[in-house]
Formats: C-alpha cells, structure tokens, sequence
C-alpha cells in the first residue's frame, strides 16, 4: 500500500501540475535572475478551474510530501565513507549536533547532513555558481547563466582549491563525500523539487565547492555599481552632480576612533576631499550589525559578543546551524553556508566571532580600447596585447545551446553587454584576481587572539570580525584584500590603456584597522565607516550613512553610563525599529514648514505636521511610517527625473535588471536628501520648481497615493499594511505549490536604517525585497550554555519537515532559541539519533 502511495500521488499531483502548467520545466523567471535571489510574482490566473483544485489538494500534497520526506532519518545507517562511528543528535530545534572522532569523519557527516536538509538548496546554489540553470529553467535564466560564466568561478574554480592548504582540501573533499554518501543511499528519496523540474541530482565535486566559495566571495566584495550611474549623470549635468556627492555624516561613530589602536597615520596623504566623495544612489538593500562588549562593562562580567548579519530573504534559509565536535580538536557551534564546509559565525570552546561586510571599495570598472582591425586585441602602453577569449557553451531547456563568447583582458572579463554599456569595459575585482575564503578547519579550531588572528588574514573578503574569548578580551580586524591604487580612488571607471590607473599592490594584512582590548571596553560595527580620513590609505566611501552605529552606540554608551549592560538589553537592541536617519531629516525639513503649510489643505496640513514630528519608530502600527515611506520614494523621483529622466533615475534609485545589484550597495541617498533640502541655493531642487514645490507635491502626491490604495482614513495607513515580508521559494511561483513552498507575507516592522534592517527596493515599495537580519546570535562567553541564536525560515529545506518554518514566530518576537553546548544539554532536548558507521 504504502509503495502505492508513494507512486501514484506524486504522479497525480505533476499531472495535474502539468495540466495548468505545461512548461514547468521552464517556469517564468524573470529577466536577468539576480544572484540568489528567489523568483517573484505569478503568471497565473487565479481564478482558473485548474488552479482552484490546486489549492484544494494542496493538504493532500502536503500529506504526501511528508510520507515522502527525504529528511525522515534516523536509527543506523551503514554505508561507505566514514573511518569510525560518527554520532548526530538533532535537538528539538532541528540543530545537527555532530559528534566525531576525527576531522575526516566530521566534514563527512556535515557534507551527509547538509544533503539531508538542504538537497535542493544545494543543486540550485551549485548550479548558479556554475552557470547552469537554464539547464533546468530554460531560456529565462540565461542572463544569470551568461554573468556567472563570464565571472567564471566556476572556470578558475580550481585556482581557489588549489590555494587551500593540505588539511583543509581533505575536509572539502570529505565534505563532497558526504554528500554524494546521502544521494547515492538506495533508499534516498529526491526532495520534491527534483520531481517537479524532472531530473536528478548528479554527484558533486571538489570544484562545486569551490565555485561556491568563489561566488561567496564576489558577493560580498563591493565597488564597482555605482561607477556606472555616477559616470551617466556626470555627462548629462557635469559639475552640478557634485552637489549630489556623500560626505559621511560627522554625527554618526567610525569604527575604529583614535581612542582605539589603528596603523598609523599619512600626514602627507595626497587624497582631496572631493576624491573622497562618492555616489549616493544604490538603495541600501544590506548591512549588517556587530557589537562586543568588554567584562567591565557587562552584568554578567564576561565578554559578551552579538551579531545580526543581513541577507536577502530566501526559502530555505541561507543558513544552516550545526555543531560540529572532534574531541581535542574542533568543538563549533553556529551557522554554516550549505554547500561549503567549516562554520561561518558562532562560537568554539575558547572564543566567539560575528561578522559585518566592511564594504570596503575593492573593485572598478576599467574602459578597454580594442583593435578595429582585429577584435581579439586591446590596447596597453601603445602596444597591442592579445586578449584571452573563452567560449562558453550553456545548455538551454527545450532549446538549442547558446554560445557566449568572453574576453578577458589584464584587467578582468569585459562585461559591457550585461550592464548595458557601450564602450568596452572590464571589471577589475579583488574578488575575481584572488578569491580566498576564510580556512575551513583553522577558523574554528582557533584557542587564542594571535592565532585567530593570524587564520584570517589571508582571506579575501572584506569584512569587519569582532571577537571576543573565554578570558574577558575582546578585539576587532577589518580583513579582506583592498587595492593601493595609483592617481585615482576608484569612484569612475577609469581608462585602461595608458598604464596611469593601475593597482600597485595591496594593502598588508597586518596593516588593515585592528583593535585588541581597546580602552572604551566595546567595539561596534554597522557597515559604517571604518576609520578616519588621516587613515594611511584609502578604503572607499561606499560605507553605511552611520545612523544604525549612531543608533546602537547611543544604546549601549548610554546603558553603560546608568551601569552595565547585558543579553537581555542587546536582544531588544537587536529588533530596535528607530531610525535616527529619518528623524535627522524631517528636522532638516522643519525650516520649511509654514511655507508648505500655505499651499495645503486643512486635513493636510496637520498630517504634514505629524510628519514632521514623526519619531522614526517604524513599528507595525505607525501610520507615520507610512506616510514617510512613501513620501521619500516620491519626492527622490520628483527631484531626479526633471534632470536625468526616468530611466537613469531608476538606475539611481537602483532599479535594474543587472544580476549583480543585490551585491552593490551604497546606504547614503538619505543623506543626500538631507543635504539638498538644507542647501537652499540648490541646483537639483530649483530644476523642480523650489524646496517648497518639491515637498508640498511630494507630500500631496504621497497622501493621495495613500488615499486611493488604503482609503481616506489615515488612521489605516499601517506601516504592516504596506510593508510585509514574504519567504518565497523558486518554485511558489506555481499556484498550489505556493501554498506549500512560501511562507507569508506577514507584516514586519523597521526601515532600511534601523537597527533592526528591513528596507525595501525602490523597485518594489513597500514590501520587504531587500536584506534583513535573518541570523542573530548573542552569547556570553561565560555562558555558553546560555548562549542563543535564530534565523529564518527554518532549518530544514523539506516543506513537509515541522523545521521548514518554526523559526519565524520565534525571530518575529525578537527571542533566540538556546545554542545547547554541552552533551548533557543536547540529550536533555533530543530530537532524533543518527549513527553513521562504515560499512
């Protein structure tokens, strides 16, 4: 019977599945996917026969998905693989906690256990890496194909593996053992997702590892976006775009002050405050937050470390929790990325870490002159070099394959035609010369500061790491390769046949800003700046605006000046929704009141004067929030588009289809808007008719907008109402499917500058389509039993499994759920035992 059932409802259920939707092989993803961001919107008529019996049977599917869930494993399995007795307990939070007794066994069972959890996670992460989902998706994602291929991390995948040193090539290569271990089992079972797209995991390999860390490390590694719209709206209103330039607001805390120890400084340095400016358009869609705290400044006397990094939102969950344990040697418990070995965030027996991006500029955009006569060369020195060409062969679904041709000069691939430029242009990236992911086994088997230390030097990708260990010290290093430039800063793409504008070298690891124990007893960061401009070299000013620093800086310097601090406060901190940004503004905005006063109506002039004293608590019930959201995406469109149009002016508001605008982010437009609207000569405002006209019609433009979506009270203007966030898996977009794969949208609080980060995308206001804190951990190094942690979702990728989703109510309350670190603790909330012994 129960082989029937296996058989025949799946079966029944693609049917009718393929009935509505023929092609799902090739279902609708949009145009250019962005790197792991999840498909958006349906294609489908609601109101069809079809998708009506759909969401009918979708309890039935559910039934069925449970009964055929891969994740259904425990008791003994005996396979091939492990050199010993291998033991995982899974709490009742559906955290694996491993337990080897050597470090080839361990990495196996992390291999086996992501497969178990996160099969499909791993085939799509895989398979974007490589540039190869329109194997699966068809013609629709081939732009996303075309840009990983040209990146290549797949092609230079091995140069990564080959830089590991000997230990850590044997945890990779035990970890792709475990999972090919799990696929390969006569009674594995495909996650449904397999069934659906019609095919089968194939086994992976060393080099999938590696592609993954490769694109790791591009996401992650900044300063190149922002070149292109900045060098467009240079041509069109030339020196008037300096009045657009950011300059890092003085209010808001570097995080390194002179208080702290950092290298010393360049009196001589040649930089000019208008080099040092940049672009304010990206829309900030991520971040990130950081804080350790010092045991003279605790109530519990011990170092106590928190973090809160920013992702975009996606099904399943970018993370995945596990504690991984070889007597002696690596005791790890925190979050780890599927499809790569070793723990990212968490804590050992000895010290805890967390990290921001330090968003660093470690990229640029370099403009190629080639041969007229001969396509295959490109100008250097008055010489012509030969370019390298690649060919490129991707497979299409129910098509025929697509060739892509690639040209790589000395400064990188040439990526004109998928960002739309017409000029030759390359990218030159950090990222892509030297990729190096932090060590697998090093990073978590560290017992001190200077070996901590020195494990993380080499790796390449900018990032801000606090620390902080068992015997009460705390410290700070700012990682990743930083180029020395020569005569530029890197804020315009810059020619690249005259030799001018190269980079030297560089910066030394050691020389990097660092602080260890600093006198003030606690280190923050927030994306924000990192040092001051007497720095001896230059970082980049693509940092946060500051205001979530300010935010968290006030909180916690103003807790200690009462007394101590502790994880009770920094919980409450971490799900903090005031924007101080926004509070900075309409202060700033304040000057013009009576005059916009004058040209509304009654009704309207108290809503505007409630505006204007808006606290900046973006809370789920604040009809200010609202009323300010939608006020800002007005009035930045009103303000650009007489000047540039709406084309460009989308691509300042980072509007775009390029499949790398989720991995460039500048937090600043904010700023730029306070500092237009306290200029009262200012060149942009005046194109629009004056600081009064800009508001006045920004703001009747928001209320009726408002109006008309929400009705005439604005005692419903709910800032829930508008803002949501949605956890959508690739295929929800199906109807049926929807019900089963997404979770949500569910009303959330905060803005893109509270501590608590859950902006939204000019390109789909107002829903939560950027990054937020989907990962948070406090822990006290005293207590590490105590120690808590949470993300979103949950920890399964099966939505049949009880763990796809039962972390979101848990994250909504702003609570943790408990790291069990001992033994004793782990079996006192077992969930389920696995033993894995060798055959």
């Amino acid at each position: 019977t129960m082989s029937c059932v296996k058989i025949v409802l799946p079966v029944v259920t693609l049917i009718l599945v393929y009935l509505y939707y023929p092609s799902i092989i090739t279902p609708p993803i949009p145009d250019g996917l962005p790197l792991h961001q999840n498909i958006r919107g349906s294609y489908h008529d609601e109101n069809s026969p079809i998708h009506r019996l759909l969401h009918l049977l979708s309890p039935v599917i559910k039934l069925v998905g449970y009964i055929l869930s891969p994740e259904q494993i425990a008791g003994t399995i005996i396979i091939d693989g492990p050199n010993d007795t291998i033991e995982i307990l899974t709490d009742k939070y559906g955290v694996p906690h491993i337990y080897a007794n050597n470090i080839h066994d361990l990495f196996f069972a992390q291999g086996f256990v992501h497969a178990q959890h996160r099969g499909w996670q791993l085939e799509f992460t895989r398979r974007l890496a490589a540039g190869k989902l329109s194997e699966i998706f068809g013609e629709k994602a081939l732009n996303a194909d075309k840009f990983t291929r040209t990146l290549g991390f797949s092609r230079n995948a091995f140069k990564l593996y080959e830089r590991q040193d000997q230990k850590d090539k044997e945890a990779i290569e035990a970890y792709v053992q475990g999972i090919n271990t799990f696929i390969n089992q006569p009674t594995y079972q495909n996650p449904l997702e397999f069934q659906i797209l019609g095919f089968n995991p194939s086994n992976f390999t060393v080099l999938d590892v590696a592609s993954l860390m490769r694109m790791n490390a591009y996401q992650m590694s900044k300063g190149w976006y922002h070149e292109i719209p900045r060098s467009k709206v240079w041509d069109i209103v030339g020196n008037h775009f300096l009045e657009l330039e950011f300059e890092y607001p003085g209010v808001n805390p570097r995080i390194l002050n002179p208080v702290y120890e950092y290298n010393l400084i360049d009196e001589n340095s040649q930089l000019s405050e208008l080099e040092r400016k940049l672009s304010p358009f990206l829309e900030d869609l991520h971040g990130s937050n950081s804080w350790v705290v010092s045991p003279k400044h605790t109530d519990s006397g011990n170092a106590i470390l928190c973090n809160d990094p920013h992702l975009p939102t996606r099904n399943p969950s970018v993370w995945f929790e596990q504690h991984l344990v070889v007597p002696d040697e690596i005791n790890f418990t925190g979050v780890t990325f599927p499809g790569t070995p070793g723990g990212l965030i968490g804590h050992t027996d000895h010290n805890a870490w967390g990290i921001t991006l330090a968003v660093t500029d470690s990229a640029d955009l370099v403009i190629e002159k080639f041969n007229p006569e001969n396509k295959n060369q490109y100008l250097f020195k008055d010489e012509w070099l030969e370019a390298e060409v690649v060919s490129e062969t991707i497979k299409i679904k129910d098509q025929e394959d697509h060739t892509e041709l690639i040209y790589i000069t000395r400064n990188g691939p040439i990526i004109s035609d998928i960002v739309n430029l017409k000029k030759p242009v390359a990218l030159r990236s950090m990222a892509l010369i030297y990729a190096q992911a932090p060590p697998v086994i090093k990073t978590i088997s560290s017992k001190s500061w200077e070996e901590f230390s020195r494990n993380i030097h080499d790796c390449s990708i900018p990032l801000n790491i606090v620390y902080a260990d068992v015997d009460g010290n705390i410290g700070y290093w700012t990682i990743g390769r930083v180029p020395i430039r020569t005569n530029y800063l890197g804020n315009l793409p810059v020619p690249g046949w005259t030799g001018e504008y190269e980079w030297e070298d560089h910066i030394p690891p050691q020389e990097m800003p660092h602080a260890f124990n600093p006198e003030k007893g606690y280190i923050i960061t927030a994306n924000n700046k990192i040092v001051g401009d007497d720095y001896k070299y230059y970082l980049g000013e693509i940092f946060d605006n500051g205001y979530r620093a300010n935010r968290i800086e006030s909180v916690i310097g103003g807790g200690i000046k009462k007394g101590k601090v502790g994880i009770d406060m920094f919980k409450k901190l971490q799900v903090d929704k005031t924007s101080l940004a926004v509070v900075d503004l309409l202060k700033v905005l304040t000057k013009y009141e009576d005059e916009v006063i004058e040209t509304l109506s009654k009704p309207n002039q108290e809503l505007f004067k409630n505006l204007l004293r808006f606290d900046g608590t973006f809370s789920i019930d604040s009809t200010m929030a609202s009323l300010y959201s939608v006020f800002n995406v007005f009035i930045m469109r009103n303000i650009y588009t007489p000047v540039v149009g709406k084309e460009l002016t989308n691509s300042l508001l980072g509007i775009t289809e390029l499949p790398v605008i989720s991995s460039e982010f500048a937090a600043q437009h904010i700023v730029t808007f306070s500092n237009l609207m306290k200029n009262e000569s200012s060149w942009w405002v005046a194109q629009s008719g004056g600081h009064v006209n800009v508001i006045s019609k920004a703001f009747l433009g928001s209320v009726s907008w408002l109006q008309r979506e929400y009705g005439s009270d604005s005692n419903a203007w709910n800032w829930g109402k508008l803002h949501q966030i949605e956890y959508k898996h690739a295929l929800g977009v199906v109807p049926g499917l929807s019900n089963i794969f997404n979770r949500g949208p569910i009303p959330i609080g905060g803005s893109a500058h509270s501590v608590m980060k859950s902006g939204f995308s000019f390109s789909s206001p107002y829903k939560l389509s950027g990054w937020a804190s989907h990962y948070r951990q406090c822990i006290d190094l005293g207590n590490l039993d105590g120690a808590g942690s949470i993300h979103t979702p949950g920890q399964s990728g099966d939505p049949y499994s009880s763990h796809y989703d039962d972390f979101i109510p848990i994250w909504f309350e702003g609570e943790h759920h408990p790291m069990y670190w001992s033994k004793e603790s782990v079996q006192q909330n077992l969930e389920s035992t696995t033993i894995l012994k060798s055959n």
